[in-house]
């Protein structure tokens, strides 16, 4: 997905940085996070910086991207960010996110505030039309799709397990509850409500069937080049 007359490449969101440790040592990347403790694991370039406000000057690289981060950002800092991106990119934005995720079905609820949030903190939705029109500057170039294809659920029944059932997604130990901090999470037993939700569950994931992955790799060009 990266285009051949790339040199410079941004990381932006980079984590820990297993993309950048990862690309041909041809390119000259540097890695940008919030997370200064992230940025210790690996030894490329680096800077700790907020994706709303980068330190860099316009299209001072040939190549910006942006793996698994937008869906986790709030309206106001959604909106800097893309516009930091397209600031920032001389030629292209590569971009993946999740892709027709259905957000009720990784919904938890925190037992001690009874804040619903979503396991991974994403809080917000994808779909092509979206992604096209995000970049004033640039115009949407290739698009691939990966990962699995989760089975269909329907959104009503999902809702009727989580709110009378109180039957909502596993947790793991890094589930976090954003609203009070709350890690203490515990299993709802089963009971009539979840046992017939999940029988019609099972039911529909069998019968019909789901076309589109669960991810979705953009490349932006900018307009003229």
């Amino acid at each position: 997905m990266i285009p051949n007359d790339v040199t410079t490449i941004l990381d932006v969101g980079c984590g820990d940085g297993r993309i950048i440790e990862r690309l041909p040592k041809r390119y000259k990347t540097v890695g940008v996070d919030y997370s200064c403790n992230s940025l210790r694991q690996f030894v490329q370039r680096r800077v700790c910086a907020n994706s709303a406000n980068l330190p860099f000057r316009d299209r001072s690289f040939d190549l910006v991207l942006c793996c698994e981060v937008l869906e986790h950002l709030p309206d106001e800092l959604f909106e800097a960010t893309r516009c930091e991106l397209e600031r920032i990119s001389r030629r292209y934005i590569l971009i993946s996110v999740p892709y027709k995720e259905n957000m009720r079905l990784l919904a938890t609820k925190c037992p001690r505030c009874h804040h619903v949030f979503h396991i991974w903190g994403h809080v917000r939705r994808f779909l092509n039309g979206d992604l096209d029109s995000m970049f004033v500057n640039h115009e949407a170039g290739a698009t691939k799709y990966f990962g699995e294809r989760r089975p269909y659920y329907s959104r009503a029944v999902l809702y009727i397990n989580q709110r009378l059932g109180h039957r909502w997604t596993e947790f793991d130990k890094t589930t976090m509850c954003p609203n009070c901090g709350n890690t203490d999470f515990v299993r709802t037993p089963r009971n009539l409500v979840t046992m017939t939700c999940g029988a019609i569950n099972l039911l529909t994931s069998k019968l019909i069937p789901v076309s589109c992955r669960s991810w979705v790799l953009k490349l932006y060009i900018r307009r003229g080049k």
